[in-house]
């Protein structure tokens, strides 16, 4: 069949509104144009997952290892090759290869990636140490053996598990065998015959051929009272653990500081119970992770977005309705953002957050030991959220009011009417509306009383020095602590400033960020713009694109942070079809070819002339890889979700397209490549696809 008549030509009526293609300007993910990557049907599915300390790996079915979250000791950083398993521990993982050989990678400390060689069937990284089961059954431990952990007792097993500082293995004739350090008898021997087992720090647990569940060892937490029915796994974390129950509902018990306990109602097929977070396989496919993520401070919502404040362990943002979106740590209930319309936020230095209604009335909320939140009434212009306090601007008469923690006087606000304020952790600076600087409040190091003269155009005020940017030619000048260099600003025009806790960070005029100061967390080392706004949490950075996407970074990205391909998100906002359609739900793939390279897809419905755009739906004009599946979000009919638009580039230049229903299988239309020399803005169909009921 000739490549013109692979598609048949088509006009599919529908039409997108500015706002529209603003909004799908702003979603990116994945590779570039807002494809999310997605590995090939025969190699992109997780089979098997592990957790460690902040990092998790997963075994692809492909024998491949794929790892995120923390990696300072290059523990995330897989080799290449086939594997059969994974375990992984604290700061080091190891991989059992197909060979039968096991290779670890990571942190050595005590000698705990060491591995020993010749073939193993199984293997098993703990904290500071590691055991394989060789293929004769006998256990082999290497690593630190300060209670006598990789001293394991001879004889034939068909399991092991290490935990903190003990090990147990499982007979073959079902018995449990443990040894190493037992201060709350967690090697205490078990009577009868067990499938499974696991340890954890000071504990263990066995999953009993009856399918009960029996932990025994230390309790602080609740982790060794298990509940009670019929599971087909168990997993051990540091203080609890989680069961895998028959009907594939996970259920997690012990120490719940993090969420960890709070298992989704998803149905699982394996779980993996980490330090304080667990991951578990999705009976559908894809990852599920849940507890802690570094406090979930960098896992931004898919969303456009007007403004954006980092936080001590948390991040607000305001999105262009005005509302206000808050993610990660909430102990005082500072990610608890109240409903409404704001114009404005701030999350400050600790734990509340503030933000400024279109009204112009202030709401806080969250920790309020100074009472920091009980904002003042009437109508402010501007505000901005400190440490234990914070400063806003009155409307009519430009005078600012602070409240809250008043230590130091960093309340006491100077009179005059003002422009700009900014509240850091003990001191604040405001802008006069001659674009002089007043500052007060602590001044150890110079940060109030060292104020420079002149005019100047913004003012930020850090964990104890500041920056301000000056009005005639865009400069930066900080003052006050300098011990990271966090007053050592380059050279040059910036367009805004921020200053924190130990770091400070200036956008350039042409929309790229430099930062400068402490470097620990990765705050200092910022990705490439352009942006619009940044904001500096103590130990994150967030940015804004142009196009209203939050983005932020640390090094301690954590181990919850499932890469894009491997998870499978909550739907993602689609654009809604011209109007209601009523349609059944087949339908075909349509496709064009824009002017600039990229080729839009849309789900066109059976019977109607309305197309349905999924928010991620351009497959990029260069980038992408040969045989790469790429996949859309998902597109939704009446508020049913129907399944993704996957496409990828085949040798011969062609785009393949195809379309895997929400929980099943891809399918592959008889007619379903765009020809490479397609018409641009024409739309095409493929041949009708029939959905699974």
């Amino acid at each position: 069949m000739p490549i013109t008549a692979m598609w048949s030509a088509r006009t599919v009526v529908g039409s997108l509104t500015l706002a529209a293609l603003l909004l799908l300007v702003g979603v990116v993910l994945g590779i570039a144009d807002g494809w999310e990557q997605a590995q090939a049907q025969e190699e992109a599915r997780a089979v098997a997952i592990s957790t460690g300390q902040d990092h998790a790996c997963a075994l692809l079915d492909s024998g491949a290892i794929e790892c995120w979250g923390k990696s300072d000791d290059g523990q995330a950083n897989a080799p290449s090759g086939r594997f059969s398993a994974v375990s992984a521990g604290w700061h080091h993982t190891c991989g059992l290869r197909e060979t039968g050989e096991i290779e670890c990678w990571g942190s050595n400390a005590s000698g705990k990636a060491d591995a020993p060689s010749g073939r193993f069937s199984a293997v098993s990284a703990g904290k500071g140490h590691s055991c394989g089961l060789r293929e004769t059954g006998a256990v082999e431990c290497w690593g630190w053996n300060g209670y006598g952990q990789t001293d394991p007792p001879s004889g034939q097993f068909s399991a092991v598990s290490t935990g903190w500082d003990h090990s147990c293995g499982l007979r073959e004739t079902g018995a449990v065998e443990c040894w190493g350090a037992s201060a709350f008898g967690q090697t205490d021997p078990s009577s009868g015959r067990f499938s499974a087992i696991s340890a954890g720090e000071e504990y263990t647990c066995g999953l009993r051929e009856s399918g009960e569940i029996e932990c025994r060892g230390a309790n602080h937490f609740g982790q060794s009272d298990a509940p009670s029915g019929r599971f087909s796994a168990v997993s051990s974390g540091k203080d609890h653990a989680c069961g895998l129950r028959e009907s594939g509902q996970v259920e997690c018990w012990g120490w719940n500081g993090e969420g960890q306990t709070n298992a989704p109602s998803t149905r699982f097929s394996a779980i993996s119970a980490g330090e304080t977070y667990n991951c578990g396989l999705r009976e559908i496919g894809g990852v599920e992770c849940w507890g802690s993520t570094e406090f979930g401070k960098t896992n931004a919502p898919d969303d456009r977005f007007s403004a954006v404040s980092a936080g001590w362990h948390h991040t607000c943002a305001l999105s262009e309705k005005g509302e206000v979106v808050c993610w990660g740590r909430g102990w005082s209930g500072q990610t608890n953002a109240p409903s409404g319309r704001f114009s404005a936020l701030g999350t400050g230095f600790r734990l509340h957050s503030c933000a400024l209604r279109e009204s112009g009335e202030i709401e806080c909320w969250g920790d309020n030991e100074f009472r920091q939140a009980d904002a003042p009434s009437g109508r402010f212009s501007a505000l901005s959220v400190g440490g234990h306090h914070n400063c806003a601007l009155r409307e009519t008469t430009g005078e600012i009011e602070c409240w809250g923690d008043d230590r130091f006087g960093k309340t006491d606000a100077p009179s005059g009417r003002f422009s700009a304020v900014s509240a850091g952790d003990y001191q604040n600076c405001a802008l006069r509306e001659s674009g002089a600087l007043a500052c007060w409040g602590y001044n150890e190091e110079g940060q109030t009383d060292d104020a420079p003269s002149g005019r100047f155009s913004a003012v930020s005020s850090g964990g104890g020095h500041n920056c301000a940017l000056r009005q005639d030619d865009g400069t930066v000048e900080c003052w006050g602590w300098n011990v990271y260099g966090q007053t050592d600003a380059p050279s040059g025009a910036f367009s805004a400033v921020f200053a924190s806790a130990r770091n400070s960070c200036g956008l350039r005029e042409t929309g790229e960020l430099e930062c400068w100061g402490y470097q620990f967390d990765g705050q200092a080392q910022p990705p490439a713009g352009p942006y619009r706004a940044i904001s500096i949490g103590p130990r994150h950075n967030c940015v804004l694109s142009e196009a209203g996407a939050v983005s932020c970074w640390m090094t301690h990205n954590g181990a919850s942070d499932i890469p894009a391909w491997l998870r499978e998100p909550t739907a993602e906002p689609t654009e809604p079809t011209t109007e209601p359609t009523g349609a059944p739900a087949d339908g075909r793939i349509v496709v064009r070819r824009l002017a600039d390279g990229r080729t839009e897809a849309a789900w066109q419905p059976a019977g109607s002339e309305h197309r349905i755009l999924p928010t991620l739906r351009y497959f990029p004009a260069a980038g992408a890889a040969v045989n790469r599946w790429l996949r859309s979000s998902p597109i939704e009919l009446d508020g049913v979700e129907l399944g993704r638009i996957h496409a990828r580039l085949r040798p011969n230049g062609r785009i393949e397209l195809a379309f895997t229903p929400t929980n099943g299988e891809r399918i592959l239309p008889p007619l379903r490549y765009l020809p490479t020399n397609a018409a641009t803005d024409r739309w095409l169909h493929s041949t009708e696809i029939d959905l699974p009921e």
